[in-house]
């Protein structure tokens, strides 16, 4: 996964690897643990961070961790420091991250790591923590009458949508037409509907993103765009993750 990341990004391979590798040890040194998520989490420090602010970034998201796992400490492991190291680029306070988590709660969300993730994504964005809400409640009630609401597992797909500020009507349309197209398909309905949803989200915003970046004199939030990138990264690895572990439980029972 990093090293398609890195084939994919701007400028010189072999500069951007020895920076990863130099955030890592300033991760660990401001008290990450070693995990299958480092190496993601030293991406998403390198990639959205300037090189001389990575200490004082990394600093900022162990605390930012740490508040997490005191808040959820049955939710809260690893694969949450990608997106902790994204808390602390943005300025975001784990306060507003709990308001959101408690009101969706209280708006027929099911509590979990799957709301925490939600919680988690919508804090990066620029928007009022209401009007996020709000957003999220009325595509949750748009996907369950069209019959895609699958699990918990699709709540970060909601984020994603959510996280767009321009045209959200018809991006959840698209949404909805895209895992539908994608659920048809030999290659991936085997995935399930929740992966789809997964899948449709990051390639509808992705869409959304290419059509706006050539836009000149656009309204377009820079910031919201480059969370959006960030989360698209998050939800990839956590799709892949997830493959990787079906994958190695299936060869494990077989064996």
């Amino acid at each position: 996964m990093l090293a398609t990341l890195l084939a994919l990004g701007e400028g010189d391979v072999a500069s951007s690897l020895e920076k990863i590798k130099q955030a890592e040890v300033i991760l660990k040194e401001s008290g990450f643990k070693s995990s299958t998520y480092l190496p993601m989490t030293s991406y998403t420090l390198f990639s959205g961070s300037d090189e001389f602010d990575y200490r004082s970034v990394a600093q900022r998201a162990n605390a930012i961790y740490k508040e997490m796992k005191k808040a959820h400490p049955f939710l809260t492991d690893g694969a949450d420091y990608p997106l902790s190291v994204l808390i602390a680029q943005k300025q975001k306070r784990i306060d507003t991250i709990e308001q959101i988590y408690e009101a969706l709660s209280q708006r027929g969300f099911s509590k979990g790591n799957e709301l925490q993730l939600l919680s988690h994504i919508l804090s990066l964005s620029t928007l009022g923590t209401s009007q996020l809400i709000e957003k999220c409640v009325e595509l949750n009630t748009t996907l369950k009458a069209n019959k895609l609401k699958s699990s918990m597992g699709y709540y970060p797909s909601i984020a994603m949508i959510a996280l767009l500020e321009e045209g959200s009507h018809k991006l959840t349309e698209d949404f909805m037409d895209l895992t539908r197209y994608l659920m048809k398909l030999k290659k991936f309905k085997w995935l399930g509907k929740g992966m789809n949803m997964l899948f449709a989200s990051a390639l509808v915003a992705d869409q959304w993103l290419e059509e706006h970046s050539d836009e000149n004199g656009t309204d377009m939030d820079t910031v919201l765009g480059l969370t959006i990138e960030s989360v698209i990264i998050a939800q990839t690895v956590a799709m892949i993750a997830a493959i990787s572990a079906a994958t190695a439980a299936s060869s494990a029972a077989s064996s």
